[in-house]
């Protein structure tokens, strides 16, 4: 695994938390995932539907902002 897909993984950590659930922060996400091949995030929701991501050339702020702009708003 990259540092890419590391990264994605633990940024979706932050949504599924009971902290951020409890609150109403973690927007239903289930879990994110990076194909480091095609450069996109896919976000997993409760409930079973995708959103998917392109964050082609992103740094990792980037690759953050667009997934939060792109996938949860």
């Amino acid at each position: 695994m990259g540092y890419r897909a590391d990264f994605i993984r633990k940024f979706g950590d932050l949504f599924v938390s009971d902290d951020a659930r409890k609150h109403s922060e973690g927007h239903d996400v289930e879990s994110m995932e990076f194909d480091e091949q095609t450069e996109i995030v896919t976000i997993h929701f409760i409930g079973g539907a995708t959103k998917c991501i392109n964050v082609s050339g992103d740094s990792l702020s980037a690759m953050a902002f667009d997934v939060i702009q792109n996938g949860l708003w």
